[in-house]
């Protein structure tokens, strides 16, 4: 009895096993699959970036689910599981794209074939800044800015004389430090910082400078000019407006008047024709800023003489000559028989020369030099000989017949000749310096030899004689068929 009673109910759990297997096709399967279900909370979820959100999962206890498929840039916190629950839904991945892309997961039970799906938006990738352009001052500082993504980011272009608290991070709101030291040149430091996402997708630009300081600046205080016209080249160092002048622009100007950048700027001066040394300044000035180029420039060394030459007799002597200049000079002489003084001057001046007596038997010559600030006269000095005086010969020997004989006087005063006879004459009787005397002899009809003399004077000298001697012979003479003596 008990044997059956065990059998029978072995029986029945089997019965019961067969109709819950069969509930679908059977009137009371029906009935027990309306009984389960396979829910989700939320059908539509938006993330940004790699956000992750979740849903509830609703399902009676004893059913069974897993993910039949999902789009492959969304990862899901775990693939299966029964009953209720919470999945975690979130991107793989920063959307590559600006736009919106969407994706789903789908969750599936094999048990009453039951389903649900989850629609997936990710934001399309965007980064920006707080600020567009950041600008320095010339001793630099800090500057914040905020930085707001919803991707990974990188700082790529950041300048060398900047630096950044950061260069990197994930999404979200950031705040970053940008640190400038302090700008020494002269010109503005300018740059592009690039914010973009690590992925390329999206990127931001901010535009950095650093004004500079004030700059003026020039490469000379000053110049000394000689008193040719010229000029001279200034450089200007400058990044502002700036004006450029002289104190006297009759002799001393400037080339350009103004800038606003760095330039060169020329000094011109004219050539200096007065007597006395000039100075001009040149002003350049800007930003509150001067400098001062003091401009000197000699004047132009003058020297000259009146008169230029002397000439002196043999005797002891002196004269003067006036020297105009705005210079110091020296004067010397290239002889010691003549002398000068003063031997050195300033400006102008008077030289006197003294020669002394010329004994010697020929003229003489000196040279007095006059020079300085690269200048030079000379004043020419000769002096004669001292008085004399020479004939060629002491005796003239004449022929009977009438006749022409000659004889030189050289002298360096005036002279006379004169005769103590009529029966010759003298062609020239006076002359001065070297000069032929022609003596005419007429014929001696005397019988007998005759003589006569001629004597040569001058001042300071002493005379000469010449005896001249007549022959008579009576051969030489020749008597006409009249009884009249004629020449041969």
């Amino acid at each position: 009895m008990k044997r059956n009673n065990f059998i029978k109910y072995i029986w029945v759990l089997v019965a019961t096993a067969i109709l819950s297997a069969c509930s679908e096709v059977e009137p009371y399967g029906k009935k027990l699959a309306a009984s389960y279900f396979l829910e989700v909370d939320n059908t539509s979820l938006v993330l940004s970036g790699r956000e992750s959100q979740t849903v509830q999962v609703s399902a009676p206890d004893d059913l069974n689910w897993s993910i039949a498929d999902s789009t492959g840039w969304i990862s899901v916190s775990n693939r299966s599981s029964r009953g209720s629950g919470s999945l975690s839904i979130k991107a793989r991945e920063d959307n590559p794209q600006t736009t919106t892309r969407t994706g789903s997961v789908r969750l599936r039970s094999d048990r009453y074939n039951l389903s649900a799906t989850v629609n997936v938006s990710q934001e399309g990738t965007f980064i920006n800044t707080d600020r567009s352009s950041v600008e320095f001052v010339p001793n630099g500082g800090e500057e914040k800015l905020t930085i707001k993504t919803n991707a990974e980011w990188v700082i790529a272009g950041c300048p060398s004389w900047l630096s950044c608290s950061a260069s990197q991070g994930d999404a979200g709101t950031i705040n970053i430090t940008l640190t400038a030291s302090k700008n020494q040149e002269i010109s503005a430091k300018e740059s592009t910082i690039k914010i973009s996402t690590r992925n390329g997708a999206a990127t931001a630009s901010v535009n950095v400078k650093q004004i500079p300081e004030p700059v003026l600046r020039v490469d000379a205080s000053e110049f000394n000019l000689g008193y040719s016209g010229t000029s001279k080249t200034v450089n200007v160092t400058a990044n502002l407006e700036w004006k450029a002048s002289s104190s006297d622009q009759s002799w001393c100007t400037v080339t350009p008047s103004s800038g606003t950048e760095s330039s060169k700027v020329t000094i011109n001066v004219t050539e200096n024709n007065t007597d006395a040394a000039r100075e001009a300044v040149v002003t350049i000035a800007g930003g509150g800023m001067t400098y001062a180029i003091k401009v000197k420039q000699d004047y132009k060394p003058r020297l000259a003489i009146n008169p230029d030459k002397v000439s002196f007799d043999y005797q002891a002597q002196e004269t003067t000559f006036t020297v105009s200049s705005n210079i110091s000079w020296t004067a010397k002489s290239s002889s010691s028989w003549c002398t000068v003084s003063p031997e050195k001057g300033t400006n102008d001046g008077t030289v006197t020369v003294k020669v002394l007596k010329n004994d010697g038997s020929s003229a003489r010559n000196s040279t007095i030099t006059i020079e300085g600030g690269g200048l030079k006269q000379t004043f020419a000095v000769s002096q004669e000989r001292p008085p004399y005086l020479t004939v060629s010969t002491t005796e003239i020997s004449c022929q009977t017949t009438s006749g022409k004989y000659t004889f030189d006087i050289d002298s360096n005063v005036s002279w006379k000749a004169s005769r103590n006879a009529t029966w010759f004459t003298l062609t020239p009787y006076n002359g001065e310096g070297t000069k032929t005397v022609t003596v005419d002899v007429k014929e001696n009809t005397t019988g007998s030899e005759r003589s006569g003399t001629i004597t040569i004077t001058g001042t300071g000298v002493t005379e000469k004689s010449i005896k001249v001697v007549q022959k008579y012979n009576s051969n030489d003479i020749d008597i006409d068929d009249f009884g009249n003596d004629k020449k041969l």
